[in-house]
């Protein structure tokens, strides 16, 4: 998705990822794939989930109503409302702007899993971090800024990632020329389980206070030459 951004959008100048601790982690199946059977004809998406799981995505793409198959009942009903929507003329409106706010409260299991849980092991694959670099050089290329950042992460469930820091120097390794890295899995909002409704996802009062956070550091990103120090940013 970011090839196709960098393709064919002139107007972006700034690009931000929101990194977990597996993001530089090998995987061998897909999650959620209803996520991108509308777009699977998509070249760049195409090739970038083969990698992942090839017979899955051949099979997505190229096989008569398979996507039938993989489609859970969620998104088969948002098509349907969405069809429904068009028929009766419906102006279709999004007033959150793809983001959806999360209404919740601390999920009581998570405190027994932050006891008793067993440590996650955080690594970084040299083959996935080249093509996660090059990916980056490519955005630079075009001239845009990229940020990239890990968000809150509530202190107990942080605890059970060990080794983080090898994600935290794979990032700060790409940062200067118009790229930079920010670390808010260990800030303000991670000492308080109010804003979470789990380790690693904030609800909407914890999304409203980290807006407000991020924003800040975006308007200082923005407000200087990517050719600045990065020690100005940080």
């Amino acid at each position: 998705m970011i090839k196709e951004l960098n393709e064919y959008d002139d107007s972006c100048k700034l690009v931000i990822f929101a990194e977990n601790f597996f993001i530089l982690m090998p995987i061998d199946q897909l999650t959620e794939v209803d996520r991108y059977i509308a777009h699977i004809n998509n070249d760049n998406i195409y090739e970038s989930l083969y990698q992942i799981q090839p017979d899955l995505v051949w099979k997505l793409r190229n096989l008569p109503f398979y996507k039938f198959i993989a489609m859970k009942h969620g998104y088969i009903k948002a098509a349907a409302n969405g069809l429904n929507n068009i028929r009766s003329g419906q102006q279709l409106t999004d007033p959150y702007l793809g983001y959806t706010p999360r209404n919740l409260t601390w999920q009581a299991d998570m405190d027994s899993l932050n006891r008793i849980g067993k440590p996650i092991d955080v690594s970084v694959d040299s083959c996935i971090f080249k093509t996660y670099k090059e990916m980056v050089q490519e955005l630079q290329m075009k001239g845009r800024r990229v940020l990239i950042m890990i968000p809150p992460v509530y202190k107990e469930g942080l605890r059970l990632l060990h080794n983080l820091e090898a994600e935290r120097a794979a990032f700060r390794s790409l940062e200067g020329n118009g790229v930079y890295f920010i670390d808010y899995s260990n800030c303000a909002l991670s000492q308080d389980k109010r804003f979470f409704y789990n380790n690693s996802h904030v609800n909407s009062i914890g999304a409203d206070l980290f807006t407000q956070l991020l924003m800040h550091d975006i308007e200082r990103i923005l407000s200087v030459s990517p050719q600045k120090n990065e020690a100005e940013i940080n």
